[in-house]
């Protein structure tokens, strides 16, 4: 296959990457051994170390675990760009879920067709969020109620 953008590379760009066949939990696992104080994250002027991460990863893990999730099991995601998102997608994938991105201006049919379509068994989002949440689950409910009304009639 012809790449002709490779000739718009800087030099020493690769054209081509090999990948590890491993997993996102085996990676940050690794990290978490060789670096534990490395600064995984710094927002707002806070540094979050690769140690301090890894156990808030472990707990919201063992939160999503109490809440019945397990591997296979798709997890919805509606969170800004912020340390929370990286903590809950290592988690959710700590415990062989699933992610399902929703964007964060997501509401109304189209946040309640993403989890019916998705199978999404849990939402981790932001109280910010609730209002475009309640509302959608409200029209979802009040959508199901006229159909079972119209198969009554």
């Amino acid at each position: 296959m012809e790449r002709p953008w490779t000739s718009r590379y800087d030099h020493p760009v690769a054209e081509h990457f090999t990948f590890p066949e491993t997993t996102l939990d085996r990676i940050f696992k690794g990290t978490v051994a060789s670096h534990p104080g490395w600064v995984a994250l710094s927002y707002n002027d806070e540094d979050t170390t690769y140690r301090k991460l890894n156990d808030r990863v472990n707990r919201f893990a063992h939160g999503l675990r109490s809440l019945g999730v397990s591997k296979g099991d798709r997890v919805a995601l509606m969170l800004p760009t912020s340390p929370v998102y990286p903590m809950a997608a290592v988690a959710v994938h700590k415990i062989g879920a699933v992610i399902v991105n929703v964007g964060v201006t997501t509401k109304g049919p189209e946040f309640a067709l993403i989890l019916q379509a998705t199978g999404a068994r849990v939402l981790v989002t932001l109280d910010l969020f609730l209002p475009n949440i309640h509302a959608s689950l409200f029209l979802n409910i009040h959508e199901y109620l006229n159909k079972v009304a119209e198969m009554d009639e």
